[in-house]
């Protein structure tokens, strides 16, 4: 309760994590059958994130359990500050075809009278995910982690990547409107999961990557290449100095849709 009064913008997007959790997890075992027993034994994530683990784990109790809290979440949105972002999204030149279904799936999805304000904000950001991804080689990219022998001990989702350009992590949200703790939880898993500098973080060789990056060299099954960078909505409010400070001490660069980087602008 003392999170939800002093970050209630950084408790929402906690809650959607789980959800987001199960729609990764099983959009990844339809894809990879063959690593059920990796991900339910997740136990990286289980201790990096244990909403999105259980979410990932037991979607309907999860889901159950944030529809409890939707009087709650409802409130919430109340407090966010600034504009709303779900109607920020850029022009949809240049969109492939699958991308405008998606798009306009969510955008009727959210416009349902029935559709509860969390699932509304979970549709919204599968949504702005969407409209960013023509702008990359590759999207909703498979990412091992291994141990010192390399095997597989976890597996993460990274939204985009150039290879060799751009390693790149998606968040719908206003900086200005979450704390300083919430911020940096977005710029540390960039460097915990995403960080082109840990050798045992590799693209991981699968159907899906394959057959987007296949027939690029050196990229499946190597080291991620490239800088990082934490792509937001235009921030209306401008972005916390401390926040700006904590991305460029780590080499994240914070850039909006329109390419307008907040930072690491040299």
């Amino acid at each position: 309760m003392v999170r939800l009064a002093v970050d209630p913008g950084g408790v929402v997007d906690d809650a959607l994590e789980i959800g987001r959790g199960a729609w990764d997890t099983g959009a990844y075992l339809l894809d990879n059958p063959d690593q059920a027993v990796p991900i339910l034994l997740d136990t990286q994530t289980l201790h990096d994130n244990p909403g999105r683990w259980w979410g990932a784990l037991f979607p309907d109790l999860a889901l159950t359990a944030v529809a409890g809290a939707g009087a709650v979440t409802r409130g919430l949105n109340t407090l966010r500050r600034g504009v709303d972002i779900v109607d920020e999204l850029p022009t949809r030149s240049g969109l492939s075809a699958l991308a405008q279904s998606k798009i306009e799936m969510y955008q009727r999805l959210m416009d349902r009278a029935g559709t509860p304000d969390w699932m509304r904000r979970m549709f919204a950001g599968s949504q702005f995910d969407w409209t960013q991804q023509h702008r990359y080689t590759a999207n909703q990219v498979w990412i091992d982690q291994l141990d010192n022998q390399g095997n597989l001990v976890g597996r993460f989702r990274l939204d985009s990547m150039n290879p060799g350009e751009e390693i790149v992590s998606r968040k719908l949200t206003d900086l200005s409107a979450v704390t300083e703790a919430t911020a940096r939880t977005y710029i540390d898993e960039i460097l915990d999961k995403y960080n082109p500098g840990r050798a045992n973080l590799v693209v991981a060789d699968t159907p899906a990557n394959q057959a987007q990056l296949g027939h690029v060299d050196d990229v499946i099954g190597r080291p991620m290449t490239g800088g990082r960078v934490l792509e937001v909505p235009v921030q209306p409010n401008g972005i916390p100095q401390a926040v700006l400070d904590y991305a460029t001490e780590n080499l994240v660069r914070i850039r909006d849709v329109t390419g307008h980087s907040y930072n690491l602008t040299g």
